[in-house]
């Protein structure tokens, strides 16, 4: 279900690091993180924080505050919420 809306942070993260001249690695480094995080952000296998977040809008000039996790979790529950109401309206 998270699947669904992770597409597309990957992408953005990677367009944004790319527009920004910035190699995976080079990211990572003014991150602080190790490369195989952007990497594993890059194909949509997790999210990264709404720390990592801050810093790749700092790092970039890009926002990316639509992505934050909280905002996802938030999206998620209320998808929860309206698929639990129509089945129960169906039922």
């Amino acid at each position: 279900m998270a699947r669904d809306i992770r597409i597309g942070i990957g992408a953005e993260i990677r367009r944004v690091r790319r527009a920004a001249g910035l190699t995976q690695a080079a990211l990572a480094g003014r991150l602080g993180i190790h490369p195989n995080s952007v990497t594993t952000w890059e194909h949509d296998a997790a999210m990264p924080s709404d720390e990592a977040l801050r810093g790749i809008q700092k790092v970039t000039g890009v926002w990316l505050g639509a992505y934050k996790r909280s905002a996802v979790e938030s999206l998620l529950a209320e998808r929860a919420e309206r698929r639990q109401a129509t089945e129960g309206a169906t039922t």
